[in-house]
């Protein structure tokens, strides 16, 4: 893996109970089953990036908690947990994930 690329592993499974379900029905629930494991799978690659970033350079953070931003996205609303920082060079304070992926 080269140092641009970050990998996430996510079992991409869907349980969907068909019983009772037309076409549609069948169709809202795969959608529903996607977009929790889209959620997961988005919270999982931004962990992982604050996580690189914070094991290269131990001494350039400290961790203040992880808030929940809501936020749209191609599937809908989602909340996502996210590592707020302090930064000790400057003593100013943000959310990694948003400042590594240059995200407003």
């Amino acid at each position: 893996m080269s140092d641009t690329e970050l990998t996430v592993s996510h079992p991409m499974v869907l349980s969907v109970r068909v019983e009772e379900l037309d076409f549609n029905g069948l169709v809202r629930a795969i959608t529903t089953e996607a977009e929790r494991a889209c959620r997961e799978l988005l919270g999982q690659a931004i962990r992982a990036l604050e996580r690189r970033a914070m094991a290269r350079q131990p001494g350039r953070w400290v961790n203040r908690g992880q808030p929940v931003r809501h936020v749209w996205v191609a599937w809908g609303r989602t909340a996502i947990r996210r590592t707020r920082v302090l930064y000790r060079h400057t003593g100013k304070t943000y959310h990694l994930g948003d400042h590594l992926l240059r995200w407003r």
